[in-house]
C-alpha cells in the first residue's frame, strides 16, 4: 500500500482544494482551468503544472492497477474493488430476458473525515490535508458556530423514550403517499465493501445507469438521420467524441450521447458547430449504428433511391467515382467481417452482398450502368489474371482505412455476363506472443521446457492465418532466448524485429538447396520453414541442423494428420521420429458475440461426454477447471453480430509433447490411434478439451465445440 505522508512539492493538494473551494459555485472545471489556476496559485508554469497533475495520476493509476491502496493523509484513499460476474434481469425487458454482467474492477475513492466535514459544512479552511488537519477543522466549525455532536450515556427510560418520539415521528399522514427509497448502507470499514443487492423496486426512467433525470432518453432505432444532418458534426469528431448530431430545430442542435456527463465532450461540439445544443440520452447499440453511417456519408447525399431505409439500400449516381464506391464496400466489409462480397446483377441494379457467417445480406445497390466500370476497376488493381475453365482467380492487396488488406477476385463467365465474387483474406495483423494466442499454464510450461531442445518442432492447422500466428509467436519466443533465428518463407506476412526472414518469392533464382547449405555455415540456431520442403531437402536439413532447432510449418488437421501428412513426403520415418520434440496446432471457431450471449442449461448427456474428456488432463488441471465452475453460453443474435450470434473468431490449441514411446511408434509402425492414447498418457492437449475450457470462460459457444468432439 502506498501512503503519501507529507508529500513534499511545488503543487499540493491543499492548494487544489482550495482553489476547489474558491470556485465552488462553479458547475464545473475542466484540466485546463484546473491547470491555469492551480499555476497561478503556486506560481509554476502552466506546463509544469500539468505535467505534475498527469505524474499524480500515473502514480494513483498504476498503483491501483496493481491492486494497491494509495493512501493521502486526511485527504482519501483510492482503491480498487472487484464486482463478480453475476446474471441480472435486463435494463429493459426485466424478468422476461436474463442477462450476465460481467466482472468488472472499479476505482474509487474514500474521501478523508476531514474532506467531509468540509463539504458538509461548506467551510474554507486551508491546510486540511496535514498533520493536525482535525483540529484546524474543529476550530473552523467552532467559528463557523457548528455545534459538535457526541453520544451522551443515557438511562434505559430516556432510551425506551425516545425510540417512541422516533416512530411518532415516522409514521406518516394518511392522506400522505408512502415511497420506498432503496438506500445502500455502507460498512463502518471502507476496506470491506460490500455489493449490494437491492430488493426494493427501483423505478426505471432509462435503461442506463450513467442517465441523468434532467436528460430525455430518444430511442433512435426507428429513426432516420438525414444526410444533412450528419455532416454538421464531421466524422472524426463523431468518433472520437461519441456524439452525434440528431435534428435542428430553431437554431438548436440535438444531439445524442451515451454520456450526457461528458462535459468536454459538449464543449467540443459546442464550438464545433457555434450554435446552442442539447443533448439527449441514446442506447450504445443506436450510436455505434449511426456511427458507421458516417462510412457511407458521401455516398448516401448523392443517393436517389426510393427503397425503404430499413433494407439500407443504396443508388449510386453515375457522377460518384467508382473507385470510391469500391473503396467503401470493402471497408464496409472488412469492418463487418464479411467472407465474400458478391455483386450480382439483378434487373437494372447490381445488387451488392456481403457472406457474414452463414448469412447472404443485402448491403447496398449500384445502377447497373456501373457494371462494366467495376468490372474494369477490379481488373486494373490486380496485376496479371490468371483464367481456367472460365474461372478467373487473383489476389490483390489494397489500403482499407489506412491498413493494408488483401483481397481475392473470382470472375465467372455465365449466360448473363461476367459475375465477380470478392473473397477478404483473413491476414495476421499483429504479433503475439505465445500466450496472447492461448497457451495457458500447464501447455505453455511445456512449450519452455521443450521447445528450446535441439530437434523438429512442428506447427500445423488448416487456415493460414493461424498457422502463420503461431510461426511468428514461436520466433518471438526463440529470439527472446537470445537464440538466432533464420526464416524461410514465401511472401512474409510480418516483420519480426530480430529476426533473419528470408523472402523466398523475392530473390530471382532461389536455390532452396544452396541456401540450406548456406546457412549451416552461418551460426544458425533456429532455422523455421513456412512450407513443407521436399523429402531430400528435409533429410538434407536433418543431417545438417543436427543439433540445431528445426521449425517447419505443416498444412493439416491437427496433431496426429500432421505427422501423416509430413511422413507422406518421403521422409525418413526413423531420423524423422528420432528428432521430433512437439507439435502445435490450432483450429478456427466461431466466437461468441459478447453483446448477446446468455447463459444456456446441457442435458447429462453433454455433462457425462465433457466430463469424459476432460478425464485425461492431470489432477490438478481438472481441479483448476473446477474452479471455473460449469456454466456454457449461447448467442442469442443482436443487430451488432447480425442475428448470427457469433462475432470474429478465435482458436481451439493442441500440444503435442513426444515422448521416447511416441518416437518408438512413429519409427516402427505408425499408427494414428496408438499413438494419440500414448500421447494422452505423456501430455496432449486436444483441441476438444482446448474447446470446452475456452467455452467454459465464455469465449465460445459448447454447441460450437461439440462438433470438433465427435
Amino acid at each position: 500500500m502506498l501512503n503519501f505522508e507529507g508529500l513534499q512539492a511545488h503543487v499540493t493538494l491543499e492548494s487544489a482544494l482550495k482553489i476547489q473551494q474558491e470556485n465552488i459555485r462553479a458547475t464545473k472545471m475542466n484540466q485546463r482551468e484546473l491547470t491555469k489556476i492551480l499555476s497561478k496559485k503556486i506560481n509554476l508554469p502552466a506546463k509544469k503544472t500539468r505535467k505534475l497533475i498527469e505524474s499524480f495520476g500515473d502514480v494513483i493509476s498504476l498503483a491501483v492497477s496493481k491492486g494497491e491502496k494509495v493512501t493521502y493523509s486526511n485527504f482519501g484513499t483510492f482503491y480498487l474493488v472487484n464486482y463478480p460476474s453475476k446474471v441480472i434481469n435486463h435494463p429493459i425487458f426485466g424478468k422476461k430476458k436474463r442477462t450476465v454482467m460481467l466482472a468488472t474492477n472499479v476505482v474509487k475513492w474514500m474521501p478523508s473525515d476531514s474532506i467531509k466535514d468540509l463539504v458538509n459544512h461548506h467551510l474554507q479552511t486551508e491546510n486540511v490535508t496535514t498533520f493536525g488537519a482535525a483540529k484546524t477543522i474543529r476550530e473552523a466549525k467552532k467559528k463557523a458556530g457548528i455545534a459538535e455532536y457526541k453520544a451522551l450515556d443515557i438511562s434505559k427510560a430516556e432510551h425506551s423514550a425516545l425510540i417512541e418520539i422516533q416512530k411518532k415521528e415516522k409514521e406518516p399522514a394518511p392522506e400522505e403517499e408512502i415511497t420506498e427509497i432503496p438506500i445502500r448502507v455502507i460498512k463502518k470499514d471502507w476496506t470491506d465493501l460490500p455489493i449490494t443487492h437491492l430488493d426494493t423496486p427501483v423505478r426505471r426512467t432509462t435503461p442506463f445507469t450513467r442517465a441523468l433525470s434532467q436528460v430525455e432518453y430518444i430511442d433512435l432505432s426507428k429513426i432516420q438521420i438525414p444526410s444533412t444532418i450528419l455532416c454538421l458534426v464531421p466524422k472524426e469528431i463523431a468518433h472520437r467524441t461519441k456524439v452525434v448530431p440528431i435534428d435542428l430545430k430553431d437554431e438548436i442542435l440535438i444531439i445524442g450521447m451515451t454520456d450526457p456527463t461528458d462535459h468536454e465532450a459538449l464543449d467540443t461540439i459546442k464550438k464545433l458547430v457555434r450554435k446552442q445544443i442539447s443533448p439527449r440520452l441514446i442506447s450504445e447499440k443506436d450510436l455505434t449504428q449511426i456511427l458507421n453511417r458516417y462510412d457511407m456519408l458521401g455516398i448516401e447525399s448523392a443517393q436517389a433511391t426510393t427503397k425503404p431505409a430499413e433494407t439500407r439500400q443504396i443508388d449510386w449516381k453515375k457522377t460518384t467515382p467508382v473507385s470510391r464506391v469500391i473503396n467503401l464496400i470493402l471497408k464496409r466489409a472488412v469492418r463487418e467481417q464479411a467472407t465474400m462480397i458478391h455483386f450480382d446483377t439483378e434487373d437494372d441494379d447490381i445488387v451488392v452482398r456481403f457472406r457474414i457467417g452463414d448469412q447472404l445480406l443485402d448491403k447496398a445497390s449500384l445502377s447497373k450502368s456501373l457494371h462494366q466500370k467495376v468490372l474494369a476497376h477490379f481488373k486494373r488493381l490486380v496485376d496479371q489474371s490468371e483464367e481456367k475453365n472460365g474461372v478467373t482467380r487473383q489476389l490483390f492487396s489494397l489500403n482499407v482505412a489506412g491498413v493494408p488488406e488483401e483481397f481475392e477476385l473470382i470472375g465467372i463467365t455465365a449466360v448473363d455476363g461476367e459475375k465477380i465474387v470478392i473473397k477478404t483474406k483473413n491476414r495476421l495483423k499483429e504479433l503475439k506472443k505465445l500466450t496472447e494466442i492461448g497457451f495457458r499454464d500447464r501447455d505453455y510450461q511445456a512449450i519452455i521446457e521443450n521447445a528450446p531442445r535441439p530437434g523438429v518442432n512442428l506447427i500445423t492447422g488448416q487456415e493460414d492465418v493461424g498457422r502463420a500466428g503461431m510461426f511468428y509467436a514461436l520466433a518471438d519466443f526463440y529470439r527472446d532466448q537470445n537464440l538466432h533465428v533464420v526464416t524461410l518463407e514465401k511472401s512474409p506476412a510480418l516483420a519480426v524485429s530480430g529476426v533473419s526472414q528470408i523472402d523466398m518469392n523475392k530473390i530471382p533464382g532461389f536455390d532452396l538447396n544452396a541456401t540450406i547449405s548456406t546457412l549451416a555455415a552461418f551460426d544458425c540456431d533456429v532455422l523455421m520453414l513456412d512450407s513443407i520442403p521436399g523429402a531430400e531437402i528435409f533429410n538434407q536439413i536433418l543431417t545438417l541442423f543436427a543439433e540445431k532447432i528445426i521449425v517447419i510449418s505443416v498444412e493439416a488437421y491437427d496433431s496426429i494428420t500432421a505427422i501423416t501428412t509430413l511422413l507422406g513426403t518421403g521422409i525418413n520415418p526413423a531420423v524423422f521420429a528420432k528428432k521430433l520434440n512437439l507439435i502445435l496446432a490450432s483450429k478456427e471457431i466461431s466466437r461468441l458475440c459478447p453483446h448477446c450471449r446468455e447463459l444456456v442449461k446441457i442435458d447429462s448427456k453433454t455433462v457425462r461426454q465433457i466430463r469424459d474428456i476432460l478425464a485425461d488432463l492431470p489432477a490438478d488441471e481438472r481441479a483448476r477447471l473446477r474452479r471455473l465452475g460449469s456454466h456454457f453460453y449461447q448467442g442469442q443474435g443482436c443487430k451488432k453480430c447480425n442475428g448470427s450470434g457469433h462475432i470474429g473468431n478465435t482458436m481451439m490449441l493442441e500440444l503435442l509433447v513426444a515422448n521416447e514411446k511416441i518416437r518408438d511408434l512413429i519409427a516402427d509402425d505408425f499408427d494414428a490411434e496408438k499413438i494419440r492414447k500414448e500421447a494422452l498418457k505423456n501430455h496432449f492437449t486436444t483441441y476438444a478439451q482446448d474447446g470446452i475450457i475456452i467455452a467454459l470462460i465464455g469465449e465460445v459457444a459448447i454447441s460450437d465445440v461439440l462438433p470438433e468432439i465427435k
